[in-house]
């Protein structure tokens, strides 16, 4: 990580630390620290980032030019795989950006130069006001569930959806505004208030919670069918990055001979992907699983919400001109898959459902507005 990155980090540590999340097993405190003790934890944190970086310079410049080495350990065997990760972006990022693989990434709603909203979203279609594609399942690849069929043609208006899913910091910072509630979820198995896994996908949020941060933010949860629009892409693969497997469905892995840590395509379960993740990954992460319009993780990593109540005959009778889904119903449609799924889940068409008040490890989100 660069030191620019680190500071960023020390500050979002600190708003944890005032708002009692240290870490997922410390007890939320009741008392404010003082600002003597605030300032003091960032200068040791900051230090603490210095000390890592081997062989970097103090200076933040040239720390931004060199390679770091982060250690990804399972805590259930005890394996430690060291991940090599360039920090060298060219051009430099901007003031609110980190360069994470040699891309320059910003989290959702960090305002500030070189952290435009189009790098945060995806527009679809690119040009013009609507998009046609065929939804469901057509049987290309095997016998399709039933509440995959029929596979029907769709005519959508133009929108934008996000190129990741929420992170745990984004929803913090709605946290701290007053319109989001903190995750259900307790904090041994949730990514919010967890320092450490700040930029991975919030998850443990309710189908509410989703509603609600996406409405502060401007946006809304996308419809099933903008979400299957965006992963299947214009030529309606099988998984958003293609047609290739990211793991074998007979339970061996798919290895990706280019990365020896694993497949790169897809955080699934760990009986099925071998990346360096035990649990969620980040959300900059498995470029090379984007789709073809740039979105990360439509599979894998977490399950997201969509705005539809889940009905298993929905396709046979819904609208085709900007379907919304049912009226009423129990329970919200989940899409993409998480990392306890196995492959067959990660499947564009594939569909599942919850109740939408009940949190879960493997389930987040993410938003889209109107493009019109």
């Amino acid at each position: 990580m660069g030191a620019r990155y680190g500071c960023v980090l020390a500050v979002a540590m600190v708003w944890a630390l005032l708002w009692g999340c240290g870490n997922k097993n410390a007890s939320r405190p009741l008392e404010l620290p003082e600002e003597e003790d605030i300032e003091e934890v960032a200068e040791v944190e900051e230090q603490d980032e210095k000390d890592d970086l081997e062989g970097v310079d103090a200076d933040e410049d040239q720390a931004d030019q060199e390679d770091v080495t982060e250690v990804v350990t399972d805590p259930d065997d005890g394996i430690e795989a060291s991940m090599e990760v360039s920090i060298a972006c060219s051009p430099a990022c901007g003031t609110l950006e980190h360069c994470f693989e040699g891309r320059c990434v910003c989290q959702q709603h960090w305002e500030g130069p070189g952290c435009e909203q189009s790098r945060q979203e995806i527009r679809i279609p690119a040009e013009g006001s609507q998009v046609d594609f065929l939804m469901g399942n057509d049987g290309r690849w095997g016998w399709p569930p039933a509440d995959e069929v029929p596979a029907h043609w769709v005519s959508l208006r133009a929108y934008f959806i996000d190129r990741e899913e929420v992170s745990a910091v984004s929803y913090l910072l709605c946290v701290l505004s007053g319109a989001c509630s903190e995750p259900m979820l307790s904090a041994e198995y949730g990514t919010y208030g967890a320092v450490e896994l700040l930029l991975h996908p919030v998850n443990g949020v309710t189908w509410v919670d989703a509603w609600r941060y996406c409405r502060w933010a401007g946006k809304r949860l996308p419809t099933e069918a903008e979400w299957e629009r965006a992963a299947k892409g214009e030529l309606g693969a099988l998984f958003p990055w293609g047609e290739a497997c990211p793991a074998s469905w007979l339970g061996l892995p798919c290895w990706d001979p280019e990365w020896s840590l694993g497949t790169s395509l897809a955080n699934c379960h760990d009986i099925y992907c071998r990346d360096p993740y035990p649990e969620t990954a980040p959300t900059m992460a498995f470029a090379a699983g984007a789709s073809p319009e740039g979105m990360l993780n439509l599979a894998g990593n977490v399950r997201e919400w969509v705005n539809d109540w889940y009905a298993p005959t929905a396709y046979a009778s819904g609208p085709v001109t900007n379907p919304q889904g049912p009226g009423e119903g129990t329970r919200k449609v989940l899409r993409g898959g998480g990392f306890l799924s196995p492959p067959r889940h990660l499947r564009t068409t594939a569909r599942s459902h919850l109740d939408p008040a009940a949190p879960r490890p493997d389930v987040g989100f993410r938003c889209a507005r109107d493009g019109f």
